[in-house]
């Protein structure tokens, strides 16, 4: 199958790293597909760890304003929204 790349920053990249790894373009991208399904499969994250402590934090902040400021109507009226938007499997519609 081919695959035709329309993003010329990433194309130029993929040029840029095989002359430097003396490799084809395939050769390029196929190796690092293969990290990548490494990292996940070992559990590794592609974001580096401060990063992920900015997002969880971003998070537990928003969670906290939502606890602080939502009324039961408000988290009643949005389980009924969600449960519109997933079939009995849970899956989304």
């Amino acid at each position: 199958m081919a695959i035709t790349l329309r993003n010329k920053k990433v194309e130029d990249q993929i040029h840029r790293l095989a002359r430097r790894w003396r490799k084809g373009p395939s050769a390029v991208i196929a190796e690092a597909v293969e990290r990548a399904a490494a990292a996940d499969e070992a559990g590794q994250s592609r974001f580096p760890s401060d990063e992920i402590a900015r997002r969880k934090l971003l998070m537990e902040n928003f969670l906290q304003d939502m606890a602080e400021n939502s009324t039961d109507d408000d988290r009643k009226a949005a389980r009924d929204i969600a449960k519109t938007l997933h079939d009995d499997d849970g899956l989304p519609i």
